[in-house]
């Protein structure tokens, strides 16, 4: 029975450390007019139970009538790095320079 108490206050732990929630703020959205293309700025942000992390996103979209196809500016596929920010119980921390 202590066994079985220990083994699911250790999965509430973990999954309570690990788990979180994602939300997306837009910050802006610019036009870029006669290029027929459309520059957003988003915030990531992802809460977990002990730390938080923001990452300030850019991508940079093609305007093709109904849709816009979007593509990141920044980290997974690029060579640039966005923007990071992430704090817990000590402080924050920044990649921005």
């Amino acid at each position: 029975m202590k066994t079985t108490i220990r083994l699911a206050l250790g999965l509430i732990l973990v999954t309570s450390l690990f788990g979180g929630c994602t939300k997306y703020y837009l910050t802006k959205m610019k036009d870029q007019g006669t290029i027929k293309s459309t520059q957003l700025q988003f915030l990531k942000v992802q809460n977990y139970y002990v730390y938080s992390k923001v990452t300030h996103q850019f991508w940079l979209c093609d305007d093709q009538g109904d849709t816009l196809t979007c593509s990141r500016s920044c980290d997974e596929g690029t060579d640039l790095e966005c923007p990071k920010a992430s704090g817990g119980f000590g402080g924050v921390s920044t990649n921005t320079r």
